[in-house]
């Protein structure tokens, strides 16, 4: 499963070692997209550790969809890592 969700993305993984002490799963790092002229996303970070929940609010046309394109990889970003770890998930406790 790891192999299937790094293949949505081209862009190599980041040249310095990724810390997964803190259960991070979701690195966005300097993630810039333009269409057209248009820049999209500017710069963003974002960084979402196992079992958090994050929401994502803006106004319309904020970025949030292409974020979330990006995530999935139906969109490839200008710049930036996208990088998605996956575990399997663990047993929960009774």
């Amino acid at each position: 499963m790891v192999n299937k969700f790094n293949k949505l993305f081209n862009k190599p993984a980041p040249s310095r070692d990724i810390n997964i002490d803190k259960d991070i799963i979701l690195y966005l790092e300097d993630i810039s997209v333009s269409f057209d002229g248009f820049k999209a996303i500017d710069s963003l970070n974002l960084y979402a550790s196992k079992n958090q929940l994050q929401c994502i609010i803006g106004p319309n046309g904020a970025g949030k969809t292409t974020m979330m394109d990006i995530v999935t990889g139906k969109t490839k970003p200008d710049s930036g890592t996208a990088c998605l770890l996956y575990t399997s998930p663990s047993p929960r406790d009774s």
